[in-house]
């Protein structure tokens, strides 16, 4: 059996179609009486507390539909294989494809498809083809701003921001550092969507006589390949990642001193111009399981605490709706992304049918 589904990428309250193809010389010499395909969705959390292992387990969605039954089709005279179709509606809001595991804890929301050819007999194992399936939230208000936002982005424009003094030992004057994180004012961030944003940091230096312009420190980063990433995703090429962003590095300011002539700070700054665009599961809250993101940006100095960070709350959304839903409450255009499966960034086991170790039936 074949088991092919071209929409890996579903919405929940959306239909899953898809085709099985069968080979009717193998369902006879391995005496296949019919042939079913199952729709399962679930959610498990595993948390070891006090040498003891706390499991949760929810059943998001189970359907069942017959294919084909021995006798009731067969394929054209002179064939050996018939394709036969079938779909399902997933139910309404479902939390969307996840998979995280960490020190005592780990935690999955999966949904497969299985096509089962059933052997009658206690020592006949039925056949089966699986594949996994990418599910998002329905996101109407997502899609409204991934039109806005591919369109350019003409609303209020956030930002989070923090300054810090820093120096280079454990005396001396104080320098200070600034950083400055500005993007669109969105109050969900879509799959898929490349929102555009601007990072300034600026540095004081600490009182210094004029002509020291060569000795400054701190000095910002001058190029994306000094930053680095740990989290989903890069942050507009500052992680390394392919593609620079822009960088404008006005000359640098003298400001003079109020209090002692012939004194003050060295001022220099550094802009980045990029796009941040989201891969990972949508956030969601459910009764055993929540997914929150944060948007942490950091610049280190060197030395002790000579780092500056800001922390930005970012609700993710899918952005995309049913493939089935052509209403809109007004009269902009709807776009409708499905991209292949694994766009949306979850790991290895989570596709792999072979390490479904966590509940299979």
């Amino acid at each position: 059996m074949l088991l092919y589904i071209p929409q890996t990428v579903c919405v929940s309250g959306g239909i899953v179609k898809g085709t099985v193809e069968l080979d009717f010389r193998l369902l006879h010499e391995e005496q296949v009486e019919e042939v079913h395909v199952k729709l399962r969705g679930y959610a498990r959390t595993d948390i070891r507390r006090n040498n003891q292992t706390i499991r949760q387990f929810v059943e998001l969605a189970r359907e069942n539909t017959s294919v084909w039954t021995r006798g009731s089709i067969y394929p054209s005279p002179g064939q050996h294989a018939l394709v036969v179709p079938f779909q399902f509606r997933l139910p309404a809001d479902l939390p969307p494809s996840f998979s995280c595991s960490t020190i005592g804890a780990w935690a999955v929301v999966r949904y497969y498809v299985e096509a089962v050819g059933v052997r009658p007999g206690m020592l006949r194992l039925n056949k089966r083809a699986s594949q996994p399936l990418a599910v998002v939230p329905h996101d109407s208000i997502g899609q409204r701003i991934k039109t806005q936002v591919l369109a350019g982005w003409r609303g209020p424009m956030g930002d989070g921001y923090a300054e810090k003094r820093i120096r280079k030992g454990l005396w001396g004057d104080y320098a200070t550092v600034e950083m400055k994180y500005m993007c669109p004012m969105i109050s969900v961030f879509p799959l898929f969507t490349k929102v555009p944003f601007v990072l300034t940091i600026v540095t004081k230096s600490k009182e210094m006589d004029r002509d020291s312009e060569k000795k400054l420190w701190p000095v910002p980063p001058r190029s994306p390949r000094e930053w680095s990433n740990h989290t989903v995703c890069s942050l507009g090429g500052l992680g390394g990642s392919a593609g620079d962003p822009d960088m404008e590095t006005p000359e640098n300011e003298w400001i003079p001193s109020e209090s002692e002539k012939g004194k003050g700070r060295w001022k220099q700054t550094v802009s980045f111009s990029s796009s941040l665009e989201f891969k990972c599961p949508p956030s969601f809250r459910f009764p055993i399981l929540t997914c929150e993101y944060s948007l942490h940006i950091e610049v280190s100095f060197g030395g002790l605490f000579n780092s500056i960070s800001v922390d930005i709350p970012a609700v993710i959304g899918s952005g995309m709706l049913s493939l089935e839903d052509t209403t809109q409450s007004d009269t902009s255009p709807i776009i409708v992304v499905h991209p292949s499966a694994n766009a949306l960034d979850l790991p290895p086991s989570y596709w792999s049918t072979e390490s479904w170790n966590d509940h299979k039936e």
